[in-house]
């Protein structure tokens, strides 16, 4: 278990195993993944259906105002275990089996609704 910005996330295969259900309250299907490269492809991999919102780590509106956006799990360009620097660089995710948990919390943790991909989000 960890803490991130106040909201506490569960390592993805408690995640996994519990359904993308636990016992951490409100949030308790969303996984945080910031600067753990490892943990957020393990969650990857371990929930195909799950979804994947990408957000600055500035959360600077004006320069990125597309973020957050959300992507499905499986989609390459957010998920090949051959790229790098998903979580470690400017920008972290914030994950869940259920788009719309993912939405309310992107909505009350950041002031912002989230973003459809277009490729993979239609």
């Amino acid at each position: 278990m960890g803490w991130v910005d106040g909201f506490r996330y569960a390592q993805p295969i408690l995640l996994a195993y519990l359904g993308g259900k636990g016992f951490m309250g409100k949030y308790e299907a969303v996984a945080v993944f910031d600067n753990d490269e490892s943990g957020y492809l393990k969650w990857v991999e371990a929930n195909p259906r799950g979804f994947v919102a990408n957000l600055d780590k500035a959360k600077n509106i004006l320069r990125y105002p597309m973020y957050p956006m959300v992507h499905k799990a499986t989609h390459g360009s957010i998920s090949s275990p051959t790229r790098r620097n998903y979580t470690t660089g400017e920008y972290f995710k914030f994950c869940s089996t259920d788009l719309d948990t993912l939405e309310e919390y992107s909505q009350e943790k950041f002031g912002r609704r989230l973003t459809y991909c277009q490729q993979c989000m239609r």
